[in-house]
């Protein structure tokens, strides 16, 4: 199961990202009971991955790759697991209150 999220310039930086993912992560653990989820971005998207890290994803090099639809950029990919996901829950208020 992936995750993803791409926001309009001028409702970047608002926390809507943040907010989608962390209802996304909810509903893969708590509804779909998934395992395991992903997320990836190009190398070059700092705002992404560092998202990825806010919400407790880890990065699995393992998992990266080039692709030749993103420009030759490498693809990072970062990981939550179910293990994990019950840390980010502890961690992150926000999660108490989706109850999708």
């Amino acid at each position: 199961m992936e995750i993803g999220w791409r926001l309009r310039s001028d409702a970047q930086g608002k926390g809507y990202a943040k907010e989608a993912a962390i209802a996304c992560l909810y509903h893969a653990f708590e509804t779909l009971n998934s395992l395991r989820v992903v997320s990836r971005t190009v190398k070059g998207n700092a705002p992404s991955w560092g998202l990825m890290k806010k919400l407790g994803m880890r990065p699995d090099p393992r998992l990266d790759y080039l692709s030749k639809d993103d420009l030759d950029e490498p693809l990072i990919v970062h990981v939550a697991t179910y293990r994990d996901w019950k840390r980010i829950k502890k961690t992150h208020p926000d999660t108490r209150v989706v109850g999708l």
